[in-house]
């Protein structure tokens, strides 16, 4: 194939800064669908913190929220343009529609409902200026979500869901999901072995835009979501090394909003191990292709064992005899694809609300207050009306100690971030 062609002839290497020193480095890529506000809200932000570098939003909505996407593009004092794309573009043929659009440098993607760290991303350009060997930096990435914006938010309290009341609603800081090292082994294969075995995604990283342009030209082999971003990631460490900075770069919102199949191996599992095994094929030699070029040493059959090993030891946490079981009584039993995800689902979480929390019990008025262990800022948002940003113990206890740090200036700095974006 073409594209494992490219991967067995790609090789990088940097010898430092290839820009001026006063012009700008980083593009901004903002993928889009359907979230008119969203967009809004986060263009808006980056115009508050005078972001100097291009702005690109990539958006595959319907006609109507495209032209309101338009018109918010051309109404705050950016650096920014809007590409109209087919509302069916697939999502990482967007991220590689941008990558390959980006004139700087370094490019990154920045999702429409999170909130990104502007000097976290000016530090990491400035890492990657240092450091001719890393082609992708990113930092810590926190969990939030904004419970003002849904209609009926539930909150877990003791051992029951309630609805919170609008006095109550604010903004919830839950945890550091993705904290892991940096990969700067000197061997690809030891970088990717170490990805594979404790795995984080690299998607939303500031890249090199070379590199970035490559990766995501590769994926388009694999079909789902899981495969693409698997093979991003794998390139990623195979093509050089990446540096995670010990310091807060990117805001997570856990608002459910998109819904895409085959995004999680439980999705896959359930809908189909055979699909999940065909498509582990379309990624499976892509990678191994690339880390030959990369370490010569490796023939085929020892590139593709790695492969297959690493991702067996990523697949390991959803292999267990508990989701196994589940799934394989709802198949006996006859479930449904949908009843069998709800199962999949279901296994090993903390028990969900049946509806959002219109048809719940209201949050008692004690567990509205701060609870022992957590931490709440106000502050005045963007419109100046106050929010509430509370600091869950997910989140302050989050480690371990040497790869998280969460003290007074972090807590400052995030919320001073959320206020202003989220307003």
């Amino acid at each position: 194939m073409k594209a494992q062609r490219l991967a067995a002839g790609t090789r990088f290497r940097y010898e430092g800064p290839h820009h001026q020193r006063n012009a700008p480095v980083l593009t901004l890529l903002i993928p889009t669908y359907e979230r008119p506000g969203h967009l809004l809200r986060l263009l808006r932000y980056f115009a508050a913190e005078r972001v100097p570098w291009r702005v690109v939003v990539l958006d595959s909505s319907g006609p109507r929220t495209a032209a309101a996407n338009k018109a918010a593009v051309a109404g705050v004092p950016l650096r920014a343009e809007c590409v109209t794309l087919a509302p069916d573009t697939h999502p990482f043929d967007k991220f590689r529609i941008g990558f390959a659009m980006a004139d700087t440098p370094y490019a990154v993607l920045c999702a429409d409902d999170d909130v990104v760290m502007v000097e976290a991303l000016r530090a990491c350009a400035a890492h990657l200026d240092g450091h001719p060997d890393v082609v992708a930096a990113h930092g810590l990435y926190f969990n939030f979500i904004d419970e003002r914006r849904l209609a009926n938010p539930a909150r877990h309290h003791g051992e029951a869901w309630y609805a919170v009341p609008p006095e109550a609603r604010g903004v919830l800081v839950q945890n550091v999901p993705w904290h892991g090292p940096s990969h700067v082994q000197a061997a690809p294969a030891q970088r990717l072995a170490a990805l594979l075995r404790r795995y984080e995604a690299l998607t939303y990283a500031v890249y090199r835009t070379e590199v970035a342009r490559t990766v995501f030209d590769l994926l388009r082999i694999p079909r789902g979501i899981l495969f693409r971003e698997l093979l991003g990631s794998g390139l990623t460490v195979l093509f050089g090394k990446v540096v995670r900075l010990r310091r807060f770069y990117c805001g997570r919102s856990t608002e459910p909003l998109t819904a895409y199949e085959r995004w999680h191996p439980v999705d896959w599992l359930a809908r189909s191990p055979q699909d999940l095994v065909l498509d582990y094929g379309n990624a499976r030699h892509v990678l191994a292709t690339a880390l030959r070029a990369q370490d010569p040493g490796f023939g085929e059959a020892g590139a593709l064992r790695l492969v297959d090993l690493g991702f067996l030891r990523y697949l390991s946490p959803y292999l267990g005899e508990g989701l196994l079981d589940a799934l394989l009584d709802g198949a006996a039993a006859g479930l449904d694809t949908e009843a069998l995800l709800a199962a999949g689902w279901a296994h090993g979480r903390t028990p969900e609300p049946a509806a959002e929390g219109g048809d719940l019990p209201q949050l008692p008025e004690a567990a509205a207050l701060p609870q022992p262990g957590e931490a709440v800022d106000r502050r005045p948002g963007r419109d100046g009306a106050p929010v509430s940003i509370r600091f869950l113990t997910g989140f302050l206890n989050a480690g371990p100690a040497e790869e998280v740090h969460v003290g007074t200036a972090e807590r400052t700095e995030i919320a001073r971030c959320l206020a202003a974006c989220l307003g």
